[in-house]
């Protein structure tokens, strides 16, 4: 465009003759509009690419954050196993252990009574061998069950491993 527009200016300053320069001005003109026209239908053509671009990455955008929520409440739901014993359905040896470290700070930090008591069922290998493991399966969910009932909301009944259960005591002195 400037090209041609200097074009233009020479032409006006060395153009002796009306008709030569009206032709000239008239061409120049001509190829103004054309170098326009190409630069607007590839700006319109270079938009219509982004435009798609922007489409097809809203797109994934919208995929991805679906795929986010869905190993979100994946991994929630992982959490909740990795803390829960399936068995039992109390909590997992592993949920102790982060609460055992919480419960220990607290303790330490407020100087307040913290106890626990380990429940073992004695003999345990017995009811699985006469009666079978489903059986001992229930055993273990019952006294799961029996110990949850009979603790309160603050304290803390998780299995521990095989036939052993803990219960975590905040706020309560230890009786020996």
């Amino acid at each position: 465009v400037r090209a041609t527009v200097g074009a233009l200016e020479d032409n006006v300053a060395a153009s002796d003759d009306l008709a030569d320069l009206k032709e000239k001005v008239r061409h120049g003109i001509q190829a103004l509009g054309s170098r326009v026209s190409r630069f607007g239908e590839s700006e319109a053509a270079r938009l219509d690419q982004a435009e798609q671009r922007n489409a097809e990455l809203k797109a994934q955008l919208s995929t991805m954050e679906s795929q986010v929520e869905t190993l979100e409440s994946a991994l929630a739901q992982q959490r909740t196993l990795a803390l829960k014993d399936a068995l039992t359905e109390v909590h997992s040896r592993g949920a102790l252990a982060a609460l055992v470290d919480e419960e220990v700070a607290r303790h330490n930090r407020e100087d307040a009574p913290l106890s626990y008591a380990i429940w073992d069922i004695d003999h345990f290998k017995r009811i699985n061998d006469e009666h079978g493991h489903p059986a001992g399966d229930s055993v273990l969910h019952q006294v799961a069950q029996i110990l949850e009932q009979y603790t309160r909301a603050s304290d803390f009944v998780a299995r521990l491993g095989g036939e052993e259960f803990v219960i975590l005591l905040p706020n309560t002195p230890s009786v020996v």
